[in-house]
């Protein structure tokens, strides 16, 4: 066997965990029942393969089902073979991701009525060269489309009450910013060829052309390298849609050189004040409500966005629909005024390898107001009309001018990992950045000490304490050689360990640092300043450990007085002074204190964080836990539904919002209305499982909590599904010695216990004993525990037999 049958075969009827990650938008999977080892089949595979790397081939049509289900953000072409095309397609019509079905193979029989049972069916095909003509021409037309978009709301105040949507047009404008700070060297050009030489090692026509980049291009090249379609084009459209941060920083240099000429092209029609223009694209029935339920405010690309001036090519593009399709056909008319400073755009016509479409490219992150959209009965699509701006709301505006201010004692680079760590609260963002970043920057760059800060913030924020210190006592070890014994770093540093050390039960050595970074921030802030607060709230917050409530409070509502002193009076600085507050309450066992304490801090956060930040869902459950405490699970139930209605009336019912609540009410429910409670948790669930935008650590907590409910009603086959389900999705997505998949493990081996089922039970304890072993001591309680639940085990296995 050839190495190109073994590698071949590797990618033969895998399971959606051995898959490799697709870093284009696009994915081909082949299902054939029978697929040889012959010349025929290597010949397809092969082509295939040029076409896109992330290809899959299936014998077995249960795993191919299964990978399909496990894929979320992807649009995926099936190729079957027409002996088993009716079978299978009726099996995958509510794969909403598979967006075009190829038949391929000669059959006797008239599979013409099957071509028109689903729309997505491109063509049944008898000629191998035929097939890839057309599987090339649809991912051209495909990848032409693939182009996301968010909503800005003018009316919200800054980027802390951004919604998630909202926040991304901001994202990309700092972004841009940001890679333009950092340098532009051939090192960085190397970087993304290293990447696409990984990525394409089995594709030769995309390995000839990265070499060709590697030997000819030029800055001034950038417009024609992207119009090309090639590896760049593929990967950096994905990137910039998924907001990818390991790849857009890898391709840095290529984004600062392609929005530097789109800049310097600047749109150039003479004869026209306002220039329209034309796009053509496809949309699911979703996307288009949420455009239709949003006309008049701000739409943003997430991308280079690709217009044509001719309707025709545009309206080629867009296809025809009928408004009961799952897909709708859009015509997009964008409309431009050439006086608009910060509307960057270029006719690129001449540049572009495709000339006859008459491409106008705008550069990334253009801002349009959503002006109408009305389905054109006699074009059969959409026409959504977008009139171009540069109106970000003075309020947004005030925003962006802020972070100059913010950026002073902060380099872009180290402000960006911020912004997404403290004030959008995407953790896992943040530490893949600031990773990039530690890996990227040499050992002595002067930043070097805000990253190991950076990382040490995002550990801490996911309670990874030990972890967390390590990064805050590495920061600290750099700072005290470069700065004076007085700059505020070093007391952030100090004020970080300390608070690392409360957190691990060190009380002691938790107040000797934050008293170290008090006697600091008096030397260099003889007034009230915000800092100074947050160290008298640290050392109120310690004593509180420590049971000395009395000093305790002293200090927690000093720290409130200056703040409120410094503060507007919506601000999450002093939310968060609110909830400490509370916690005090709590502790002491003054619920009614607690509870007031929590309720401000909870009308502050509504005010000043996006709707989707994770602070939301974490105050709804603080308040709730005080009601139950109380006694008082009528007012907690309320309360409840009370926030799902508004939530559900602020956005669609299929939003993940509406999820994360469902499941609060639930957790809530358990006690008194099992069966209410099953059904809450059983639309999260729906809900979460349907969403692109969902977070997969959501679906595990869901999974967790309805498997968990399943075990306290005594229904333990249940409980062993759901936690199968969890594992299955752990593996996904988590690394192999993750402690969350041996806590899982774990739990399903009680449930296999519980149901004597002791072999299984032994399997699951096993692997759950290597993963804990393999981040724990033997003596960490988690290694001692499994352990006893393995001697447990094997001494009831030697009972029954």
């Amino acid at each position: 066997m050839t190495v190109d049958n073994v590698s071949y075969k590797w990618r033969r009827n895998l399971r959606p965990e051995e898959v490799n990650e697709n870093k284009e938008d696009i994915r081909l999977i082949w299902l054939d029942s029978i697929l040889q080892d012959d010349e025929l089949t290597m010949k397809i595979q092969s082509k295939l393969l040029e076409c896109n790397p992330a290809c899959q081939y299936y014998t077995d049509p249960d795993l191919c089902v299964n990978l399909l289900e496990s894929i979320k953000n992807e649009q995926i072409f099936l190729i079957i073979s027409n002996f088993i095309a009716r079978t299978i397609i009726s099996k995958i019509r509510a794969f909403r991701m598979i967006t075009a079905i190829f038949i391929f193979g000669v059959n006797e029989q008239n599979d013409s009525l099957l071509v028109n049972e689903d729309n997505r069916i491109v063509d049944k095909f008898i000629d191998l060269e035929n097939l890839i003509e057309s599987i090339q021409n649809k991912i051209h037309l495909t990848r032409k489309q693939s182009l996301g978009f968010t909503l800005f709301d003018q009316q919200q105040v800054s980027i802390r009450d951004l919604s998630k949507e909202s926040a991304s047009f901001l994202w990309y404008q700092l972004l841009i910013h940001i890679l333009k700070e950092l340098p532009q060297d051939e090192q960085s050009k190397e970087e993304m060829l290293d990447k696409c030489t990984d990525y394409y090692r089995e594709n030769q026509r995309e390995t000839e052309k990265i070499q060709q980049f590697r030997s000819t291009y030029k800055p001034e090249d950038a417009i024609e390298w992207y119009t090309d379609e090639c590896f760049l084009y593929k990967l950096l459209n994905r990137a910039l849609r998924t907001e990818d941060f390991h790849l857009l920083y890898a391709f840095r240099s290529f984004i600062v050189d392609l929005t530097t000429q789109l800049a310097r092209q600047s749109f150039r029609f003479i004869d026209k004040e306002t220039v329209t223009l034309y796009r053509g694209q496809q949309l699911s029935m979703e996307e288009l409500k949420k455009i239709e339920e949003n006309i008049g405010i701000l739409i943003s690309f997430n991308g280079f966005f690709s217009t044509s001036r001719s309707i025709d090519v545009a309206l080629a593009y867009a296809g025809k629909s009928r408004k009961s399709d799952d897909i709708q056909s859009i015509l997009f008319q964008v409309e431009v005024d050439r006086s608009l400073t910060s509307v960057i755009f270029a006719d690129i016509s001449s540049k572009s390898r495709m000339r006859d479409e008459q491409e106008v490219l705008f550069s990334l992150n253009p801002l349009f107001k959503l002006n109408s959209a009305e389905f054109d009965l006699k074009l059969h699509v959409w026409k959504v009309r977008l009139i171009a701006t540069d109106d970000t709301s003075n309020k947004s505006q005030k925003y962006l001018a802020s972070l100059k201010n913010q950026m002073i004692e902060y380099t872009p680079i180290i402000y960006f990992g911020r912004l997404l760590l403290i004030e959008l609260g995407q953790f896992e963002r943040a530490s893949e950045y600031f990773n990039t970043l530690l890996r990227s920057l040499p050992s002595d760059h002067p930043d070097i000490s805000a990253v190991y800060n950076g990382m040490g913030h995002a550990h801490y924020v996911r309670n990874k304490f030990d972890e967390a210190l390590n990064y805050f006592e590495l920061a600290y070890t750099i700072r005290q050689k470069q700065l004076p014994s007085d700059h505020p770093h070093i007391a952030s540093s100090l004020d970080n360990i300390a608070n690392t050390y409360r957190q691990k039960g060190e009380f002691s050595k938790a107040l000797e640092f934050y008293t170290q970074a008090e006697y600091i921030l008096k030397q260099i802030y003889p007034g009230d300043h915000v800092r100074k607060a947050r160290s008298i709230k640290n050392i109120g917050l310690m004593y509180q450990s420590k049971r000395e409530f009395e000093i305790a409070q002293i200090y927690l509502f000093d720290a409130l007085e200056m703040y409120t002193r410094l503060l507007p009076s919506q601000h999450p600085e002093l939310a968060k002074c609110f909830k400490d507050i509370a916690s005090f309450y709590q502790d002491k066992n003054e619920l009614s204190l607690a509870l007031d304490y929590f309720t401000r801090e909870l009308i502050m956060v509504e005010q000043c964080l996006p709707v989707d930040h994770p602070n939301l869902y974490e105050c709804v459950s603080r308040i709730v836990d005080i009601h139950k405490k109380m006694n008082n699970t009528d007012k907690a139930l309320e309360f409840c539904l009370k926030k799902l209605n508004v939530q559900q009336n602020f956005r669609s019912k299929t939003h993940p919002n509406i999820a994360r609540m469902m499941m609060i009410t639930a957790d809530l429910l358990q006690d008194t209305d099992t069966n209410k409670a099953f059904e809450y948790y059983q639309q999260s669930l729906s809900v979460l499982e349907g969403s692109f935008a969902t977070d997969h650590r959501v679906i595990a907590d869901c999974l967790s909590r309805i498997a968990c409910l399943c075990t306290k009603c005594g229904m333990l086959n249940d409980a062993i599904q759901f936690y199968q389900k969890l594992i299955h999705l752990y593996r996904r997505i988590l690394p192999v010695n993750h402690v969350d998949l041996a806590h899982g493990l774990k739990k399903l081996g009680l449930s296999y216990q519980a149901m004597k089922n002791a072999s299984e039970a032994a399997r699951c304890f096993h692997e759950s004993l290597s993963i804990y072993l393999a981040n724990y001591t033997a003596e960490h309680s988690s290694v001692q525990q499994i352990e006893a639940e393995i001697a447990l085990n094997e001494r009831k296995m030697i009972e029954r037999e």
